[in-house]
């Protein structure tokens, strides 16, 4: 720059470095007749970019070339460090993000379990875990931060995701205290979001299917279609079998043209014994009764898989959509088996934890509920921050260790200390119980009808 700062010159720079800003920057200024002012201006530029590694280098229209030369420290605030180039142990270009002297560092939380727990402790004082609010405090910790939030939180509150990561792509806060999806290039969030932190999954967890007693069962096979079909098929036999002894044979009983032993064992898929007929009309119905037996004994063999394989609500019926994600949030961490629900891996390893010890599980999910097999998910901040070399060094370190998993635990032992999760069975199991008359009942009709 010759002269004074052009303003054009410093837009088209930034926009050169769009998302890769804190690259090693050297301005050169010549002739510079107000020093003092042209850093004044450059400071608040850069700030406004923003860009932190630079440095500062007026010439003049001399022979001889300066040693002075300014330095930009962006930690607290900022402002210029007049070095000189014979200093010892010189660097031009420290990593000003080892140490941020106290900056405040703005965040929000979505307070979605169990990534960020939000809790009052004893003291009174607001206190936070969870394996994505760690992180973030972790940062701020390591790093000589400040941290402070946008706005106050409400105890057991909650805010969508997206909403809170839109308040980092709007510069309203500088880190997002939740995991965000990493977006398609044509959204550009994938360029100013830190590196993968979680590899996830979204599925879909239904109500599991919970064990039946011996009358509800029979209830379910013993229905009207099932007695529909046993006596239209009994009486249409019986009055054909009738027909054709009484046709041809001469012979004939009142009592087999409605009820013949012979038919209802052969409708039931019993085996019976044929009439010795030469008539080939009564073989015949021999061999249609055969297959009728057949179909109603296959049709009651699965109905009886069916059951046993489980009876899940109908998924499409089950799920819900509404606008009230607090609301959602709420029935699915309560295990209200009114619905089904979309949960993402985190979600359903807390899930599976609240329910490891229960006498039956209350939510299941399978292979074919599996909507989304591979989502990457991040930590969103602000377009070009400062911080994020910084936080990608932090949150790879933190894997190496691996943190996450133990912060993740912590929060679900904070969660059962708070008593907003429980271990305790819904439905326990009961003991053995004496024996009545009634717990014989369908081995003694069984034994009725089979004789």
């Amino acid at each position: 720059m010759s002269g004074a700062l052009d303003l054009e010159l410093m837009d088209i720079a930034a926009r050169s470095l769009n998302y890769i800003r804190q690259s090693r920057i050297l301005i050169i200024a010549r002739n510079i007749s107000n020093e003092e002012e042209f850093m004044v201006e450059c400071l608040a530029l850069l700030e406004e970019y923003p860009m932190t590694n630079v440095l500062l280098y007026f010439l003049k229209n001399s022979f001889e070339i300066p040693l002075d030369y300014q330095q930009l420290k962006p930690f607290p605030e900022f402002h210029w460090q007049k070095r000189n180039f014979n200093e010892k142990d010189l660097k031009y270009y420290p990593q000003h993000w080892r140490n941020l002297y106290g900056t405040n560092i703005t965040t929000h939380t979505d307070q979605s379990l169990p990534s960020s727990v939000t809790y009052i402790d004893e003291r009174g004082n607001l206190k936070l875990n969870g394996h994505v609010a760690r992180l973030v405090l972790l940062f701020a910790e390591y790093f000589n931060g400040t941290l402070r939030m946008y706005r106050p939180l409400e105890m057991n509150g909650f805010t969508h995701f997206t909403v809170v990561a839109d308040m980092a792509t709007k510069r309203l806060i500088d880190i997002a205290m939740c995991l965000h999806v990493i977006s398609t290039p044509g959204h550009s969030t994938w360029t100013y979001a830190s590196d993968v932190y979680e590899i996830g999954r979204g599925m879909i967890i239904v109500p599991c299917s919970q064990p039946l007693s011996i009358g509800d069962m029979f209830e379910i096979l013993l229905n009207e279609y099932f007695f529909g079909m046993v006596i239209i098929f009994t009486l249409l036999f019986s009055i054909l079998h009738f027909v054709i002894e009484y046709y041809f044979d001469g012979e004939f009983s009142y009592t087999d043209l409605i009820f013949n032993n012979r038919i209802i064992s052969g409708v039931l898929g019993l085996s019976f014994s044929g009439r010795n007929s030469p008539w080939r009309g009564l073989k015949l119905i021999y061999i249609l009764l055969f297959f009728a037996g057949l179909n109603i004994n296959a049709q009651f063999s699965a109905r009886d898989l069916a059951i046993m394989g489980g009876i899940m609500l109908d998924i499409f019926r089950s799920l819900i959509i509404t606008e009230d994600v607090a609301e959602y949030s709420r029935m699915r961490f309560n295990f209200n088996t009114t619905t089904g629900y979309y949960a993402t891996l985190a979600q359903w390893k807390l899930f599976s934890l609240k329910q490891k010890y229960h006498s039956h599980k209350t939510y299941c999910t399978y292979e074919n509920l599996t909507l989304h097999k591979f989502i990457p998910w991040n930590i969103l901040l602000q377009p070009n921050s400062q911080y994020k070399e910084a936080f990608n060094y932090l949150l790879h370190r933190v894997h190496e260790a691996g943190l996450s998993d133990a912060w993740y635990a912590s929060a679900f032992n904070d969660l059962l200390k708070l008593k907003r999760l429980s271990l305790a069975d819904p439905n326990p199991e009961g003991g053995p119980s004496t024996m009545t008359v009634d717990d014989l009942r369908w081995a003694w009709l069984e034994e009725t009808f089979s004789d």
